[in-house]
C-alpha cells in the first residue's frame, strides 16, 4: 500500500503535468490577428477617420470590433478632461467559444476560475478578460476601464488619441468575434 505522501506526490505531479500541457499547448500559441472570419468586422473594410477634439457635451459614436487589437476612437483627449462611455449595442461579443460581454467579460464560473489563474497573460491588468478596455495612444501601459460602476466619468491621465480593444492576450485576436457601438461623451 502506498504511503499517503507518495500518492500526494503522484497527484501533484499529474496536476503539474496537466497545467504544463495546457500552458504550452496550441491554445496559447500566437497567430496572425485577422477579422476575416467575422463578417461584422473585416479588417480591410475599416476606414479610419481623423481624430477630433470633442467640445463639452459633444458626442462621438464609434464601432469597436473584438477581433482588432487596436480600434481607433477618432477622439483626441487632453489630460484632466472627463468622458463617459456608453455601450449602445452589442453584436455577438464572443472570445473563441466563450460567451462574454464587453462590461463583465467571460461568463460562467469555470471561465472565471481560468480568468483568475491566467490573468497575467491578458494585455491590461485594469480590466478582466474580454472586457472593453480603453487606452491613450497605442500603448497598453495607459489603459483604463471604459465601463465604470454607475457610469462614472473617466478622467484622462494624459494627452493623446483614444483606442479601444477587447482585453485579450496579444496574438489571440484572430478567434474573437463581435462588435459594439460605443457612445463617447466629453463632460469636462
Amino acid at each position: 500500500m502506498p504511503h499517503p505522501i507518495q500518492s500526494l506526490n503522484v497527484t501533484r505531479f499529474i496536476c503539474l503535468f496537466a497545467v504544463c500541457l495546457i500552458l504550452s499547448g496550441c491554445a496559447l500559441m500566437r497567430q496572425p490577428d485577422s477579422c476575416n472570419q467575422d463578417s461584422l468586422c473585416r479588417l480591410e473594410d475599416k476606414e479610419t477617420e481623423p481624430a477630433i477634439e470633442l467640445e463639452l457635451r459633444e458626442i462621438k459614436n464609434v464601432t469597436i470590433c473584438a477581433c482588432r487589437p487596436w480600434n481607433p476612437g477618432a477622439v483626441k483627449v487632453k489630460e484632466g478632461e472627463s468622458y463617459t462611455f456608453e455601450i449602445e449595442a452589442v453584436h455577438n461579443w464572443v472570445d473563441g467559444d466563450v460567451e462574454s460581454d464587453p462590461e463583465t467579460g467571460w461568463h460562467g464560473s469555470f471561465y472565471r476560475t481560468i480568468w483568475f489563474l491566467s490573468g497575467f497573460l491578458k494585455r491590461s491588468s485594469k480590466t478582466g478578460w474580454y472586457v472593453l478596455t480603453g487606452t491613450i495612444g497605442m500603448m497598453d501601459g495607459k489603459t483604463f476601464a471604459v465601463i465604470t460602476p454607475g457610469n462614472e466619468p473617466v478622467n484622462m491621465p494624459d494627452n493623446g488619441e483614444l483606442y479601444f480593444y477587447a482585453n485579450d492576450m496579444k496574438g489571440r485576436y484572430f478567434n474573437n468575434k463581435g462588435k459594439i457601438s460605443l457612445k463617447i461623451t466629453r463632460i469636462r
